[in-house]
């Protein structure tokens, strides 16, 4: 027997007893592609307030879809599925293209303390991550 087949029979006996996705895992990548905020969650409904919920580290879900008479609106949901606000700008356009060409990509709070820059209400800081295969 050689070097290539005892390999071969060792990685089927650990797919076999742990599963693809342990040997999948180490090949998986989170890439960091831009900082953003999150825009559109002053206009939120009062019932449907989840921006406050999210935690600094949470992870947003990304979703393209018509919204704010906006055909490709980028919007962001909470783990737990509710709507916390959206991503505009040119920067919606390499994000839309990305998650239509089957790229998974996903949003991390930075922080929840609003940050104040001149103007009268908070700016919630997020980066962008892509999960890469």
């Amino acid at each position: 027997m050689n070097e290539l087949s005892i390999i071969k029979e060792n990685v089927i006996k650990h797919i076999d007893k742990h599963g693809i996705s342990d040997v999948i895992k180490p090949l998986q990548e989170d890439i960091k592609l831009f900082d953003t905020f999150i825009s559109d969650w002053l206009w939120i409904d009062d019932n449907d307030k989840k921006l406050f919920d999210v935690k600094e580290g949470d992870t947003l879900f990304m979703k393209v879809e018509s919204r704010f008479n906006d055909a490709e609106y980028v919007a962001l949901y909470s783990e737990a599925g509710g709507f916390v606000g959206g991503i505009r700008g040119f920067e919606k356009t390499i994000f839309v293209n990305l998650m239509s060409a089957g790229k998974k990509l996903y949003a991390k709070v930075v922080e929840c303390d609003s940050i104040r820059l001149n103007c009268n209400f908070p700016i919630y800081p997020i980066a962008i991550y892509m999960k890469d295969y």
